[in-house]
């Protein structure tokens, strides 16, 4: 999780592995504490290759779902439409979805 906090580099495209691997690590040897620390880097992900690997290891992360999770997603959501920012908004997709399944598994 730590390697979340270096800042994504641009170019050349292979340079985000190490971001996207460290997703993965954490989805598969981590636990829901390890979510939490994963939902704290989303806001500051802004590359939306990396960013799709973390919510994926989220969702992994949550096989029950988790309605605050899914809270925290969204409040992401409206930060980044609120910005106008279109490469962000772009990336949010998969927040949205992420998002919809953690709070349908939260609710019987």
């Amino acid at each position: 999780v730590k390697k979340l906090d270096e800042p994504v580099p641009s170019a050349p495209l292979s340079a985000k592995l190490g971001h996207v691997k460290a997703c993965f690590m954490a989805g598969i040897y981590g636990n829901p504490e390890t979510g939490k620390a994963l939902l704290g880097k989303v806001e500051k992900i802004k590359d939306g290759m990396v960013r799709l690997s973390l919510v994926e290891a989220i969702d992994h992360l949550y096989p029950q779902g988790s309605a605050e999770a899914a809270q925290a997603l969204e409040k992401i959501v409206e930060a980044d439409t609120a910005s106008g920012n279109k490469d962000v908004i772009s990336t949010d997709d998969a927040l949205v979805k992420t998002a919809l399944k953690l709070r349908s598994r939260a609710n019987p």
